[in-house]
């Protein structure tokens, strides 16, 4: 009397496939995480370069006494400097991040200036408040 047992051990071929398709969906999934994660790291390092760049123009300008000293100043020598009669404004380029700073400089009495710092990157503010303050310097009127 012969019994015919069937082996039963093993996967089937659909069993298999589905397996690796869910697979295939959870690591998708996955990677879409880290893909995102990489890019708000980017905008972050960015975003803090520009902060730092901010902060050394408020140092420098802080640090002179007049406001002509801005033309002459090697820390201004590659900006553009825009010139009205009561507002100035600085732009300067950073290759690197592909960032401008824009410092907007309002003579608001003799001797005082309220400055303006702002960072953006293709045509958006990368500071959702730009920095502020009020510095007190010699302003001549005839500066260029």
């Amino acid at each position: 009397m012969a019994i015919n047992k069937k082996n039963e051990k093993g996967f089937t071929l659909v069993e298999i496939i589905i397996a690796i398709a869910a697979l295939a969906l959870v690591c998708g999934l996955v990677l879409q995480i880290f893909i995102l994660a990489g890019n708000v790291n980017k905008r972050a390092i960015v975003k803090q370069h520009a902060i730092n760049e901010c902060s050394n123009v408020f140092e420098v300008l802080h640090s002179f006494d007049n406001l002509d000293e801005i033309y002459n100043d090697e820390f201004f020598i590659d900006s553009i400097i825009k010139s009205d009669k009561n507002i100035k404004e600085i732009y300067q380029y950073y290759p690197l991040y592909e960032i401008q700073i824009i410092s907007k400089i309002v003579i608001v009495n003799n001797g005082t200036i309220e400055v303006t710092i702002n960072a953006i990157k293709d045509d958006n503010q990368l500071l959702e408040n730009p920095l502020k303050t009020i510095l007190f310097m010699e302003v001549n009127d005839e500066t260029p």
